[in-house]
């Protein structure tokens, strides 16, 4: 497991200092005390390129759960908020399965799942843990699963997770594609006999395809991530089939303009993949039977990653654009040499 990173020097004593101090409030009574341990903790995270280590970790874990599991509203979404910075650190993520960290944050999901604030908050934190094959089967997979599973009697997130796709927040129906994405990069691997979980989205599918023609095209790569990586399983594959997304796809492929990247995942690729695994006539290597998806690759969104804009044309756009460059770069050189003759030798004309 990779060791969390250390603050150092002066820092090390003044985060040692905040992590005792919100532990403490943690355990008050009134919501100003939650508060400000919420807004320690918050600042704990935001202010510093490193996350508590060693002894300072399990009171780190206990102040953010008490805080998750607090009353106040305000103080949860504010620990939610301060545990989605910390979960994009690869120890404190894998660190937080040996304390039962990931179930405080699905019993917060479950009991707060009609505040967006806080729901933005934790689908943040979710995001990290869906991208981390560590850490996917603690908040995913039901109790009673593999390694990994959240605590008994606590569901994991892909029901909240489908459920968000119909929000009218356009961040939040983000944040659940990019959790639905990240769970369903495992679907062949880590899920593969997670059956009622993978069932669960085939009636949501019509909605997947919706998105992937959506005028954000953040939503839209984020729907044909999903449908990529959904086509790596055999039962989700079928469904697909079934639904015409290979049609769907080579449209939103046709009518594809400029689009982002995210994390160095491209609506293009993603779009090629989904189509090779989903021809019918692709297998697995080494499988005779026919119609099983081929292995291939999987797309992740990390939290914290920043789309940017790039441009992604077809081969037919990219001529258009070359010819209408060229026209221009002939009609500047004859401009200029025009120019040039007539500051030489006086308009032809006169």
């Amino acid at each position: 497991m990779p060791p969390v990173t250390p603050v150092r020097g002066g820092r090390a004593a003044a985060a040692v200092a905040d992590v005792q101090r919100a532990l403490q409030l943690s355990h008050g009574l009134e919501e100003t005390e939650l508060l400000e341990a919420a807004r320690l903790l918050v600042g704990l995270a935001e202010s510093r390129g490193g996350t508590p280590a060693g002894p300072e970790l399990p009171p780190l874990y206990h102040a953010l759960g008490r805080l998750l599991e607090a009353d106040s509203r305000m103080a949860t979404a504010q620990a939610a908020r301060a545990a989605k910075l910390f979960l994009v650190n690869d120890g404190f993520r894998r660190g937080g399965l040996g304390v039962g960290f990931p179930g405080a944050l699905l019993r917060a999901l479950h009991r707060l799942d009609d505040d967006v604030n806080v729901l933005r908050e934790l689908f943040g934190a979710l995001q990290s843990l869906t991208w981390d094959p560590e850490t996917v089967l603690s908040v995913v997979a039901p109790a009673g699963g593999s390694d990994g599973d959240p605590e008994e009697g606590i569901e994991g997130c892909v029901p909240h997770v489908l459920e968000m796709l119909e929000a009218r927040d356009e961040a939040l129906v983000g944040a659940a594609l990019a959790c639905l994405a990240n769970a369903l990069a495992w679907a062949d691997t880590k899920l593969l006999k997670q059956h009622d979980t993978l069932r669960a989205v085939v009636p949501l599918l019509d909605r997947l395809f919706a998105l992937a023609r959506a005028p954000n095209r953040l939503h839209v790569l984020y729907a044909c991530a999903c449908i990529a990586n959904a086509s790596s399983h055999p039962l989700l594959a079928g469904a697909l089939r079934d639904a015409d997304a290979p049609r769907l796809l080579r449209v939103v492929q046709e009518n594809a303009e400029p689009t982002m990247t995210l994390g160095g995942v491209h609506l293009e690729t993603c779009i090629s993949e989904a189509l090779d695994r989903l021809n019918p006539n692709a297998t697995l290597p080494g499988v005779v039977e026919a119609g099983l998806p081929r292995a291939g690759r999987k797309f992740r969104f990390l939290f914290g990653q920043a789309p940017t804009v790039e441009l992604s044309l077809s081969t037919a756009v990219c001529n258009r654009t070359v010819q209408a460059m060229t026209c221009l770069w002939i009609f500047a050189m004859v401009w200029l040499l025009r120019s040039t003759l007539v500051a030489t030798h006086g308009d032809f004309g006169s």
